[in-house]
């Protein structure tokens, strides 16, 4: 009987873990976003959101780190640690910049550059 509640938390604590980022799919963004970009502005776009990208990894490592090592404590141990999983997760942001990256990629070879 008291297997039931100790699933149903491990299985709550697995499902609000922040993902691994190299699951992380990119979002849409419309590569017409750069249209007014010339070469210049686009290469210096591409290095601000390289090392943004970079920055929201580490975090987004961080914290599927730190919620797996909390899904641990809170099926063994305690409990309300499953209250701490999930807080640090940055996927949509960098969904959102993975995104811009392709885009911003897609306007620079329409462009020539």
């Amino acid at each position: 009987m008291k297997a039931i509640p100790i699933l149903a938390a491990a299985s709550l604590a697995l499902s609000a873990c922040a993902a691994d980022p190299d699951t992380i799919a990119p979002a849409y963004v419309s590569p017409m976003a750069f249209d007014a970009y010339d070469c210049r502005a686009l290469r210096a776009e591409a290095v601000r959101l390289s090392d943004r990208i970079a920055q929201v990894t580490g975090q987004q490592e961080a914290a599927a780190a730190a919620d797996a090592t909390n899904a641990v404590i809170a099926a063994v141990i305690f409990w309300p640690a499953l209250l701490w999983i999930g807080s640090g997760d940055v996927s949509p942001e960098l969904a959102r910049l993975r995104g811009e990256a392709e885009a911003l990629q897609a306007a620079a070879v329409r462009k020539g550059c």
